[in-house]
């Protein structure tokens, strides 16, 4: 049970936290983000981010507390997190466009 809210919940608050801070502060000075189609936008930085998270998780299995399990959460949960808020980011962009 706790394998599950700390890799999965936790790894989503945290890329959900940092993705949508830097979106909202440095996103729009981006003039290619905000004119890349959403799903473009969406994938990339969901690739992105499993990425960084697969390159972390080889960090964290050496820690022999946490369980083997977490190679395979931390990178789906940042990428759900990561694309779900790029999504959502790009459609309150279209809406103040407007």
């Amino acid at each position: 049970m706790l394998a599950a809210v700390t890799s999965i919940a936790g790894t989503s608050a945290a890329v959900a936290l940092i993705i949508g801070i830097w979106l909202q502060h440095r996103g729009f000075r981006h003039d290619r983000l905000r004119s890349s189609s959403p799903a473009l936008l969406a994938a990339a930085f969901g690739a992105g981010t499993a990425v960084v998270a697969v390159s972390l998780t080889q960090l964290l299995a050496a820690v022999p507390a946490l369980p083997d399990r977490i190679r395979v959460d931390v990178p789906i949960a940042a990428s759900i997190a990561a694309v779900i808020i790029t999504l959502r980011w790009c459609s309150t962009q279209r809406k103040e466009e407007r």
